[in-house]
């Protein structure tokens, strides 16, 4: 589903895929974070795994301002590759289902990509939240683009900021659907490897931490999957 506001044949379309599985309780918020930006040529796509809680009732409620897309895929990187593949917009993101954009992120994002036109993708700040979706802090790790880091080091980068220019993945491929823990930063790297990542100056997104989130809950398995990708 497309979301056209006046002035919408002025600027380009973004896609923005939110995967979804099982998160019923965090999806609505989600979903207004991005229904809420003030940009006016969206198309959003929920690519959801067949959900068993109450995910369905939930996106029902925005049916005419979004596509909901509900079937058994392999996890949250074939989700994401489902949506990217089904864009038609110049510019793409994923927002995860318990994530949420701030205010002006997706403005701030195509300013950066026009004018940067070299640039794969684009990245700014963004906080922590909490399970009620209060501020923890700061993303403290954030900063401008430095691709040794980035391979080398850590990823310091929030991918609920990043917003990448469609094109780029008929040269670098979609995501690894073979990772679960560590598919933005790997997906990051082969994207630093051929094309500069901007950094912007402003807050565009926000990860909510919690004891089930993947990221706190993956143990021994993710710290070995990030390892691997270091590899």
């Amino acid at each position: 589903m497309r979301i056209e506001q006046p002035g919408v044949a002025d600027v380009p379309l973004v896609t923005v895929v939110t995967p979804s599985y099982n998160q019923g309780r965090f999806i609505a918020a989600t979903i207004e974070s991005v229904l809420a930006q003030d940009y006016p040529n969206v198309e959003y796509l929920v690519i959801d795994g067949a959900s068993t809680d109450d995910t369905a009732a939930v996106v029902a409620r925005y049916a005419d301002r979004l596509t909901f897309v509900s079937e058994p895929d392999r996890g949250q990187s074939e989700a994401i590759n489902k949506g990217f593949r089904r864009a038609r917009g110049r510019y793409v993101a994923w927002l995860n289902s318990d994530d949420v954009f701030l205010p002006g992120a997706i403005s701030a994002a195509v300013a950066a990509l026009d004018a940067n036109p070299d640039a794969g993708a684009v990245y700014g700040e963004g906080y922590q939240i909490d399970e009620a979706g209060n501020v923890i802090s700061r993303f403290e790790v954030t900063q401008h683009f430095n691709l040794w880091k980035l391979l080398n080091v850590s990823d310091y980068i929030l991918q609920q900021t990043v917003f990448f220019r469609r094109s780029i993945f008929d040269q670098i491929g979609l995501l690894d659907e073979s990772l679960h823990y560590g598919l933005d930063w790997e997906l990051l790297m082969r994207i630093g490897l051929r094309y500069p990542l901007v950094y912007v100056p402003h807050y565009m997104g926000a990860i909510r931490e919690y004891p089930a989130a993947k990221s706190f809950a993956g143990g021994a398995k993710r710290a070995r999957e990030l390892a691997g990708i270091m590899r």
